[in-house]
């Protein structure tokens, strides 16, 4: 069992370092246009910062060091980034099968990155 659950550790820090890079891709690419939805401020802000935080989550994750820490920054950036791109996309248009797909994926996320943390935090010494 303790296989499967570092196998399982390695593919979920895989995937958001991926997910990082993807940002980070993005927001260096001077052509493409603004990420998420338009109603956020500072699109490129969020994704430098969504790329950082995911790459350091998945860093966390990979090595087991300061995993509770790495998975709750993790699901509290999910979090936020549910909150602003498809709350708003919900509220107008309740009907549309899309936001609460892709909403519920990430709030699913942000329910695994805590879930998979055993490690101390630094937040736990204060």
């Amino acid at each position: 069992m303790k296989s499967l659950t570092r196998l399982g550790r390695a593919f979920f820090a895989a995937a958001m370092a991926a997910f990082g890079l993807q940002y980070l891709i993005h927001a260096l690419a001077a052509s493409a246009p603004a990420l998420g939805p338009p109603w956020i401020p500072a699109p490129l802000f969020w994704g430098y910062a969504s790329a950082i935080i995911l790459a350091g989550a998945a860093a966390g994750i990979a090595t087991g060091t300061r995993t509770r820490c790495s998975a709750i920054s993790l699901a509290i950036l999910l979090l936020v980034r549910a909150l602003l791109a498809y709350v708003p996309r919900l509220g107008t248009n309740i009907h549309d099968p899309g936001p609460w797909t892709s909403g519920s994926e990430l709030l699913a996320l942000c329910g695994a990155g805590p879930g998979r943390s055993n490690g101390p935090c630094l937040v736990d010494r204060f």
